[in-house]
């Protein structure tokens, strides 16, 4: 990575470096960014576009590069694989995103900026319009994790809890009351979540909350 695609942060006011994703309607095409610098300072809250990624960098080998494109030069940065996936399944194909990421908005030859962009790191995620969590590609019955813990969340609602029924019994061709009658002490949403254990929803959501992500010490 070229020493310049980094130029100093202004030292009057607190800024932050962001990329805007370029778009692409071709997902094999690479990965090209706009790297600009942001000033925070005097921005109230709620008043920022753009949006943190929250992820695991991953092992350093085989790395994937990334063009960086600041003002009229382009550098290519080396990103580990899971960063390169994670921008790859953010990519709009027709309109650019906007995006804090710690490994290239922040110079990690700099160590003394290294320690003030990462002192801030609760501003800067505060101040985000949107926090994106990338726990990797789909595997593992992930989706079917995913959609379970929805319908659980869903099912709490009084509202949703008949159609939640009505889902089960066509999942399972059974005629009969999946979830059975509320317990007042339990509540629907252990009911439910009994109902689905035959259905491999445990192994699933173990093997979800057993990624990489969740093992970090300040996710657990």
């Amino acid at each position: 990575m070229a020493l310049s695609l980094y130029a100093p942060l202004p030292a009057d006011k607190f800024s932050i470096r962001l990329i805007k994703l370029q778009p692409s309607e071709d997902p094999s095409a690479p990965i090209h960014c706009k790297l600009v610098t942001y000033p925070v300072d005097g921005k109230r809250l709620g008043a920022h576009s753009y949006e943190c990624l929250s992820y695991v960098w991953g092992l350093s080998e085989n790395l994937r590069s990334i063009n960086i494109e600041v003002g009229e030069a382009v550098a290519a940065f080396k990103a580990t694989p899971n960063l390169y996936e994670a921008l790859l399944h953010l990519r709009d194909p027709f309109f650019e995103l906007i995006l804090w990421v710690d490994a290239i908005c922040i110079n990690q030859d700099d160590d003394k900026e290294k320690a003030t962009q990462v002192a801030a790191m609760a501003t800067i995620y505060g101040l985000a319009r949107r926090i994106v969590v990338w726990l990797g590609p789909e595997a593992d019955d992930s989706t079917f994790a995913f959609q379970r813990l929805r319908d659980l969340a869903q099912a709490s609602q009084p509202k949703d809890e008949n159609r939640f029924r009505e889902r089960l019994r066509r999942e399972n061709n059974d005629n009969r009351d999946p979830v059975g009658d509320r317990d007042v002490n339990s509540g629907v949403g252990s009911n439910v979540y009994k109902a689905s254990k035959g259905q491999g929803v445990e192994e699933a959501i173990r093997k979800l909350l057993n990624r990489a992500y969740f093992c970090r010490m300040w996710v657990r």
